[in-house]
């Protein structure tokens, strides 16, 4: 196999994976993707909210003075940390391309950059969606010196008001949080965008014009890039990894209802579209059952609708104590 998955982390349930891309890259370079989810889970919750700042690296002479970090983040990165160098020297990779949403980008962020110092390798490019803030302003410079020419160091993705880039609050109260650039700032609708100041990662005239408090309700923005979800329940189904005990329960013959609705985006700017349900039938038809799976905004704006019907099939992922399990 060419892809080596990472976690989930003891305590922050950090996830992830590293894959290896099928044939070789420009000059037979070997490329791979390293890839980290959001936040779904209590422990991924806990982990965003130790805002408290750590050294980091946590190694005396790691070549980051004066570095201060997440507690929260550098405690979930330190968890799936070997395991991601580990697959980077097993799989080949000469070459990583990084991507994150949420609290997978701050991860992202922390892997790039020990990607570049650690292991030497050029990590680009680097894709961060709705990213927090990560570090102080020592930790900026040393990761935008750390990309040694790679411009820019990372595309920070935002859409509109989504809250979480403008967490944690860049106060000194806080230890100093800051942004490194290079942000890319979407319009509400994600028709338009700016592409921000390569050198200041605060730049005024993108997220920074719009306060966190001015932001605290648009939490479906996060959720949504570029007119897709990021919540697992609402993907298509065969994008849902369901958990072991779910997958073996169910019972056969189950079929799945699935759902592609279309909508009148001018007043629903904030849904994927079209977007995808599924769901298991209750023995309805799946148009009947269909109101029943969308919200109350949803369901006032829907415009055309395409369902059909398809028997459940069950997976399960098993994991062993490997000492007796080697294969």
């Amino acid at each position: 196999s060419t892809v080596r998955h990472l976690g989930p982390g003891a305590k922050s349930g950090v996830r992830g994976y590293v894959a290896g891309m099928p044939g070789d890259g420009a000059g037979g370079t070997k490329r791979c993707i390293v890839a980290f989810k959001g936040s779904t889970s209590i422990g991924n919750w806990i982990a965003d909210a130790k805002f408290k700042m750590s050294a980091w690296p946590a190694e005396p002479g790691s070549g980051c003075p004066g570095c201060a970090v997440h507690h929260g983040f550098a405690g979930g990165y330190a968890e799936i940390e070997a395991a991601l160098l580990g697959a980077i020297r097993e799989l080949g990779c000469e070459r990583v391309s990084v991507a994150g949403h949420s609290l997978g980008a701050a991860i992202a962020t922390l892997a790039t950059y020990t990607i570049r110092t650690t292991l030497g390798l050029i990590a680009e490019p680097v894709y961060l969606f709705g990213a927090p803030r990560v570090g102080n302003a020592a930790f900026v410079e040393s990761f935008v010196a750390a990309a040694q020419g790679t411009v820019p160091p990372a595309w920070r993705v935002i859409h509109d008001r989504d809250p979480v880039p403008r967490a944690p609050p860049d106060t000194s109260v806080l230890g100093g949080y800051t942004h490194f650039p290079q942000e890319v700032y979407y319009t509400e609708r994600e028709d338009a965008f700016r592409t921000c100041s390569a050198e200041d990662g605060e730049d005024a005239g993108c997220a920074k014009s719009r306060s966190m408090v001015q932001c605290m309700l648009y939490v479906s923005q996060h959720t949504t890039y570029f007119n897709l979800t990021t919540i697992s329940l609402q993907m298509p189904h065969e994008c849902i990894l369901r958990s072991a005990k779910d997958d073996c329960q169910r019972e056969a013959g189950t079929r799945i209802c699935e759902c592609e609705v279309v909508f009148y985006m001018g007043s629903h700017t904030s849904f994927s579209n079209p977007k995808r349900k599924a769901w298991e039938t209750l023995g309805q038809s799946c148009e009947d059952e269909l109101p029943g799976q969308l919200s109350l905004r949803e369901s006032v704006g829907v415009k055309d609708r395409r369902c059909n019907a398809k028997p459940q099939t069950c997976e399960c992922e098993v994991v062993f104590y490997m000492g007796a399990h080697t294969s």
